[in-house]
């Protein structure tokens, strides 16, 4: 069987290490040293996303509702009856009087609301609001997916190195994998890490980009600890759910998140904000007043954009077995080839891509 290298150990990387170690293929998953968050300035934003084992999923809310494109849905589906930790709706003991308090009104104005899908144990989770970092092991960690018989390479990926329009080399800090004749490699590493790998390894992969941009809007009212992001208000451009800032931890607030453009640049770190986008924040923060004013609150502030999901940059350059043009054994399927933005979290859509990939996989 082939021997397939994946290099990124988020959810997409994990998942495929999964899958087509039940096929019988032979799998060797690299991953960077870590874990850690990255908060990197992307000219006006901020913008955030995860490295090493777990990616950018270790450091979620535990979201993980499918909001992608329709045609993956039932891929969807299909991969969460084998995750292994259920996904549940949240219950009332982990929500805070505030947020049962903005669910209601919510409804009450003829708003869409739901209580957050989350791949959360709950009989582990306390509410405690440390959702970030979970101290008691409750939500979901991809690298729980790996089988056992997968090779797990801790070591940083620098470089491919191609000849004839395949990937024969791969050069790590520590050491080098050389690929044989029937031998594929995978890109799962993230936005900005598949679009940097491939730029290093002189493949020009320069792209606009999305990052599901967002702000919190700060009321004055005190909260305590409870689970982030617990409802979910969705609107066709934009969503709104309780998450506290860490600027104003004390505070209720609610994010703002919006489908922003893609634009910029991956390879120059730029990230504007465009007329549309700004037009999408500014609607979405009305509505956050609105609803904190029926739970008797005013804002206080709005902090500045940022970005939490990266990605877009490589869909244009896929084909429908994720293959980067002009190569044969050279795939990526991460958040850079969904082409446009969710405005919601994205990890569901990730796990589907992964999922669509084995089914088309043409090893």
């Amino acid at each position: 069987m082939t021997r397939v290298y994946i290099v990124g150990a988020g959810p997409a990387g994990c998942w495929i290490a999964r899958r087509l170690t039940e096929l019988g293929h032979r799998v060797t998953l690299i991953t960077g040293r870590g874990p850690r968050l990255v908060r990197e300035r992307f000219d006006e934003c901020l913008v955030y996303y995860g490295l090493g084992p777990g990616g950018s999923a270790r450091y979620s809310m535990g979201n993980l509702g499918f909001w992608g494109p329709k045609r993956l849905e039932r891929r969807f589906q299909r991969a969460i009856t084998d995750l292994s930790t259920p996904i549940e709706r949240p219950p009332d003991d982990v929500l805070t009087d505030h947020d049962l308090r903005l669910e209601r009104a919510a409804r009450d104005l003829g708003l869409k609301a739901e209580r957050a899908p989350k791949a959360i144990d709950f009989n582990r989770c306390t509410g405690c609001g440390r959702c970030l970092e979970c101290p008691h092991r409750a939500k979901w960690d991809p690298t729980r997916e790996l089988p056992d018989d997968v090779e797990v390479i801790e070591d940083h990926c620098l470089e491919l190195r191609t000849a004839s329009g395949r990937v024969t080399e791969l050069i790590l800090e520590r050491r080098r994998l050389r690929l044989d004749e029937d031998d594929a490699v995978v890109l799962s590493a993230g936005c900005p890490g598949t679009p940097d790998l491939l730029r290093r390894s002189g493949i020009e992969t320069d792209a606009p980009l999305f990052a599901d941009l967002y702000v919190h809007v700060v009321s004055n009212l005190r909260t305590p600890p409870g689970l982030q992001m617990p409802v979910i208000v969705h609107e066709d451009e934009y969503m709104l759910s309780p998450h506290r800032t860490s600027r104003h931890p004390d505070r209720y607030a609610l994010m703002v998140k919006i489908r922003d453009e893609l634009t910029g640049s991956v390879a120059e770190r730029r990230k504007p904000v465009t007329a549309a986008d700004a037009t999408r924040l500014a609607e979405g923060c009305a509505l956050a007043g609105e609803l904190l004013r029926e739970l008797g609150a005013h804002v206080e502030t709005v902090t500045r954009p940022a970005g939490a999901h990266p990605g877009g940059a490589l869909a244009e350059r896929l084909d429908r077995e994720y293959g980067l043009e002009g190569f044969e054994n050279l795939h990526v399927v991460d958040v850079n080839a969904l082409n446009e933005a969710l405005g919601r979290p994205t990890i569901g859509a990730i796990l589907a891509l992964a999922e669509d990939f084995t089914d088309r996989w043409p090893g």
